[in-house]
């Protein structure tokens, strides 16, 4: 991309042939809605794929961020493309400024002709070291709500990146008793700002399930050369889906499904939301999605069981092509511990599996459903919405947390690789144990070939031992299941220590059937 006083362009070949073929790739899926991030299609690939044929199926929409044109060349599209465009006209003609920011809401309306809407960025964007929007954007004054034309319509919120800032949902007419999905598209090397992002925890603060946003940003890496200098744009893009459906299919096949084809499932618990994040690489994914409100589908027909990849396509030079596998940067971080080739066997074909392994053996643990995807700690958002799971290691900002616990893990697989008094006093048992994980016993990690021993844990750096009792109590109380001995590790100092518990059974639901004597 190149970005100077005419705007934000990419016009080479290359690009316009990559738009040109994903626009193909919409119109011949017949896809419902199809989305593209700020600045990011050019108007000759939007142009040559009209001339193909491509255009939104009847009731589907394109909202497609299109790279900036100056002011001259807004009023020369309608020809230019051949079809009917729609804009401001008073925010072109009054600015003495270079370009626009165009959002292009597409559709084909009822006489069967296509319509193009332009949406113009309100609200520049300042960020360092590119102050190229504040010196020459022409702003809009517009921002859209698109419905289908009764009461009962969902809403869509198109936002443009730093639009964001001045966005309040609850001021939006029909919030409080809409179903509303707001799409914010992006050019942005901080998405997770605290003022761009305000949006989205106002928006899903409420009890209600009907408000989802999809946010869309340019892939990890993007550079553009601004003024003949490279200027790293994204390293973290966080494109995601964030839902409060109640209904959501959390399986493991589900969720190993999607993360084979870069989707991955989060917990933003502040606000009792879920959060699909997209593979952080360049790609395009196709989605089987759920609208934000059924209410008025009957019962048997309707579940919000969240999205489903259907396809995963990355672009081979010519066109996009089904396939390839998403990098979770899983193997990296695995490697940068040396344990690449030791988790164990189950951890490799589902990442769930490998989360609850590391979880438990690093004492991250702390709720008796911890292996479920609503509870398992890791899948949590830190502050800030940082990414910190182990089967998704890609975000920057997460990677110390995640270096903790590979340390954690590694000290603990040092531990066994010594084995230092095992199988004499409290860790007898232990004598010729290995760390082993299966799904069918997701509390035990230690085995002495296929018989369970059960679990090892090392707590890290914990200041104190009462703290380290205190974290070992938390475990202990999350995952006693009959009589289960629990061996962990810590460190007090420079001092190595063990602690050995065991935990008896206990009841923790109350018997489905209950057997009487009655009198003959």
């Amino acid at each position: 991309m190149a970005i100077d006083a005419t705007g934000f362009k990419a016009e080479d070949d290359a690009s316009v042939a990559k738009f040109r073929r994903f626009l193909n790739e919409s119109a011949s899926r017949k896809a419902d809605l199809t989305l593209s991030p700020e600045y990011s299609c050019p108007w000759p690939a939007l142009e040559g794929a009209i001339k193909d044929g491509a255009r939104p199926k009847r009731g589907g929409l394109w909202l497609l961020g299109c790279q900036s044109i100056s002011r001259d060349e807004v009023s020369q599209l309608e020809s230019r493309i051949g079809c009917k465009i729609l804009y401001e006209n008073n925010a072109v003609q009054d600015s003495n400024k270079n370009f626009v920011d165009p959002l292009a809401i597409s559709f084909v309306d009822s006489s069967d002709e296509l319509v193009v809407v332009l949406q113009f960025k309100t609200q520049p964007m300042g960020v360092k070291p590119i102050p190229n929007e504040r010196d020459n954007l022409v702003c809009g004054s517009r921002a859209y709500a698109i419905t289908n034309n009764d009461d009962d319509s969902i809403i869509l919120i198109p936002v443009i990146c730093s639009d964001a800032l001045d966005f309040v949902p609850q001021s939006f007419p029909g919030f409080a008793t809409k179903p509303i999905l707001v799409c914010h598209l992006q050019l942005n090397p901080k998405p997770r700002q605290h003022n761009i992002s305000r949006y989205r925890a106002e928006t899903l603060r409420a009890q209600a399930s009907d408000k989802e946003i999809i946010s869309l940003n340019w892939a990890v890496s993007t550079r553009a050369n601004y003024y003949g200098k490279e200027v790293p744009i994204t390293d973290a893009p966080h494109s995601a889906l964030y839902t409060k459906s109640t209904e959501l299919d959390v399986s493991d096949a589900r969720l190993q499904h999607n993360h084979e084809r870069g989707l991955y499932l989060f917990r933003w618990d502040d606000y009792r939301a879920m959060v699909y994040v997209a593979s952080y690489d360049e790609h395009c994914l196709e989605l089987q999605l759920t609208k934000p409100f059924q209410g008025f589908a009957p019962a048997e027909t309707c579940l919000r069981t969240g999205p489903a990849v259907k396809d995963f396509l990355t672009w081979n030079g010519k066109t996009w092509v089904p396939g390839g596998t998403p990098d979770d940067g899983v193997n990296a971080l695995l490697k940068s511990v040396n344990l690449q080739t030791r988790v164990p066997y189950s951890c490799n074909s589902c990442q769930l599996t490998l989360e609850r392994f590391v979880a438990l053996a690093t004492g991250n643990v702390s709720s008796i459903q911890w292996i479920a995807p609503k509870e398992l700690e890791p899948l949590a958002l830190n502050a800030g919405e940082v990414l910190v799971r182990t089967a998704y290691a890609r975000d920057p900002e997460g990677r110390a947390s995640l270096d903790d616990r590979m340390s954690r893990l590694r000290a603990l697989y040092d531990i066994f690789d010594v084995a230092n008094g095992f199988g004499t006093g409290d860790l007898k048992p232990l004598g010729g144990a290995s760390l082993d994980y299966k799904p069918d016993r997701p509390h035990d990690n230690v085995y002495h070939g296929q018989q369970p021993k059960g679990t090892a844990l090392f707590l890290g750096m914990v200041g104190n031992e009462e703290r380290a009792i205190a974290q070992l109590d938390r475990v202990v109380g999350a995952v006693s299941e009959g009589y289960r001995r629990f061996f962990s590790w810590f460190y007090v100092g420079a001092k190595l220590s063990s602690r050995v518990v065991s935990s008896s059974a206990r009841i923790t639901k109350t018997p489905s059937r209950v057997s009487r004597i009655t009198r003959a």
